[in-house]
């Protein structure tokens, strides 16, 4: 089984995807786990615990021509990879993933750890397939 984490670039995101590969390598030995993740310095973090990480730091600071390079970016790892799960943690960098890999038919989940949703995880709650929460 090949599984996305898709996270946004602060701890806050990257560390429970970690918590959740760790877990899922724990159950399923087999399943392959690979992080999409744009922050160097968690890139390395996530390298050095063993995981295949891809991501592209986008130097510009117009927010509109990042979000069309994102869109592209996820497309084309959602055709590279084929994950059959997608995990996005929040946050714009995975909300590509998570809404192209949705309208591509696999099976996506958002993990939300706040009493309220942040904008990205409200509008990809339509086309998740199970939001999961951080709290009982």
């Amino acid at each position: 089984m090949r599984i996305l984490l898709a996270c946004d670039r602060s701890g806050g995101h990257v560390f429970p995807a970690l918590a959740l590969a760790k877990k899922i390598k724990e159950h399923s030995p087999e399943a392959t786990v690979s992080f999409f993740v744009t922050a160097p310095f968690l890139k390395e973090h996530l390298a050095r615990e063993g995981f295949c990480v891809s991501g592209k730091v986008f130097p510009s600071r117009n927010v509109l021509v990042e979000m069309i390079f994102r869109l592209l970016e996820a497309a084309y790892l959602i055709v590279r990879e084929r994950p059959q799960k997608i995990v996005g943690f929040g946050g714009r960098d995975s909300f590509f993933l998570v809404l192209f890999g949705s309208l591509c038919m696999r099976k996506t989940y958002i993990y939300e750890p706040n009493a309220t949703m942040g904008r990205a995880n409200r509008v990809l709650s339509i086309f998740a397939g199970k939001i999961l929460v951080g709290f009982p």
